[in-house]
């Protein structure tokens, strides 16, 4: 059985969406337009996103681990160019 998730953008169950909104990134004084799954410059994943479920030229949902950041063509939950993980200290 999966992990009930909740993604932070479309407020959906990722196990049951079958896609996340296409709301822009912000960042850098720009919108930046998301990179529907399916459509990344690196690398072709068969079926539906491992990492969200979302299928295929649908938005990823918040912080999947293959969403392509539409910046710098990274893996936008690591590439840190709209998201910055804070330390604890």
């Amino acid at each position: 059985m999966n992990k009930l998730v909740t993604c932070t953008f479309c407020s959906q169950d990722t196990d049951k969406s079958k896609g996340c909104g296409s709301n822009p990134v912000v960042g850098h004084n720009q919108r930046w337009a998301r990179i529907p799954f399916g459509h990344e410059v690196e690398g072709e994943i068969e079926g539906d996103c491992p990492g969200c479920n979302v299928v295929k030229a649908a938005f990823h949902h918040a912080l999947c681990p293959n969403e392509e950041c539409p910046r710098c063509n990274g893996k936008m939950n690591i590439c840190q160019c709209f998201y910055t993980m804070k330390e604890d200290k």
